[in-house]
């Protein structure tokens, strides 16, 4: 640190992770204009100089006293052979008196300026624009990160750099991002694959029992015979796709009544048209009209949601050809190619009651 800075004030208290100061100079005058909140602040130890970022000044009017508090972030340190680096987390705390500093640019470049075969730059440093701002592909990827921001302070544009910077970086990463506004197609004309809801197939077997409940009756209360029959009938139909895939299609009447290894959970295919007509095939044999008519009920629910326009994401063609977990992968994640990494889910218009989250895609929430 620069020898002649001279010290903004002291440390009074220090917890784990923030720093207490009660600064020497009137911050309300000229002498601030050197740091404010969000300005990154060094104290001395014996060993290291912590760093920290100040978050929060106050000032009290009957002692006319100012102070504030810093998040520490990590220390610059010397190694065995005098080569200073910063490392996040702080072993050795400051001293209760220890005077505060504002860090110079030396400092700065040694916590920011970590350019290198595996970082991109996303722009400047607010403090220095000198120095620029690199972020660690391969770390950044691997954890969890947000933008934040205001209305209209440019959060769109800055993923959209940094997506552009990372795909650039990293030929073989794949990217699915989940647009809800339908704004980044456009950002991205070039290197992505656009899903939209004209284009997006997001198989019904996908859904987990209560979600295909949901797109068959809705919020209805009224159908617990229709939805119990469901229940039965969905491992029967996945059953019988798959013995039709190994080539050892049976009848109706030789599928395990209980349908075999399969549950209405599983995450397995099978036709819609099968699952009619297991229904219809059971119907014809019962004798008991209540039942039947449940029977009735429920096909006709069926036939009502595979013509219904505003479910054409989700693949209820009898061949469909994307039935498998093989072919939705490569179509989400962009498996078969490298012309273009990256897939775009544009989720608006789907519904007018919004969109969540299921299995690998999104549906309407009114499925």
């Amino acid at each position: 640190m620069n020898a002649a800075a001279q010290p903004l004030g002291m440390m009074i208290a220090v917890s784990g992770a923030q720093a207490t100061i009660r600064f020497s100079q009137d911050v309300s005058g000229d002498d601030s204009k050197d740091f404010s909140v969000g300005t990154y602040l060094g104290i001395r130890t014996a060993s290291s100089l912590v760093i920290g970022a100040l978050c929060d000044i106050v000032f009290d009017a009957s002692n006319r006293q100012t102070t504030g508090r810093m998040d520490m972030l990590g220390e610059i340190v010397a190694d065995a052979s005098g080569t200073e680096r910063f490392r996040r987390g702080v072993s050795h705390y400051p001293k209760v008196g220890s005077h505060v500093f504002v860090i110079g640019e030396r400092e700065l470049r040694l916590i920011f300026d970590v350019a290198g075969p595996s970082t991109i730059n996303i722009g400047h440093l607010q403090q220095d624009r000198s120095i620029g701002a690199y972020v660690d592909v391969e770390e950044m990827v691997q954890k969890h990160f947000a933008v934040f921001g205001s209305t209209g302070a440019g959060k769109s544009s800055a993923v959209a750099l940094i997506m552009r910077e990372i795909m650039t970086a990293q030929m073989d990463l794949r990217v699915l991002l989940i647009d809800p506004h339908n704004e980044y197609a456009s950002c991205f004309e070039d290197k992505a694959h656009v899903l939209r809801p004209g284009t997006l197939r997001l198989p019904y077997w996908l859904f987990s029992f209560d979600e295909i409940v949901e797109v068959i009756f809705g919020r209805r209360t009224d159908a617990t015979d229709e939805i119990g029959l469901l229940a039965e009938l969905i491992p029967l139909a996945k059953n019988e796709y798959a013995r039709a895939k190994s080539g050892d299609r049976l009848s109706y009447r030789q599928i395990e009544p209980d349908g075999g290894r399969y549950t209405a959970d599983s995450p397995v295919p099978y036709r819609m048209d099968e699952l009619v007509a297991l229904a219809d095939s059971r119907m014809g044999k019962l004798e008991n009209r209540n039942i039947a008519a449940s029977y009735q009920r429920l096909i006709m629910r069926l036939n009502t949601v595979r013509k219904n326009a505003r479910y054409a994401l989700s693949s209820t063609r009898p061949h469909a050809d994307n039935d498998s977990m093989v072919d939705i992968l490569c179509q989400l994640l962009r498996l078969e190619g490298n012309d273009r990494l990256m897939t775009i889910v544009q989720t608006r218009g789907l519904s007018g009651r919004g969109v969540r989250r299921v299995g690998l895609g999104a549906v309407p929430a009114s499925f």
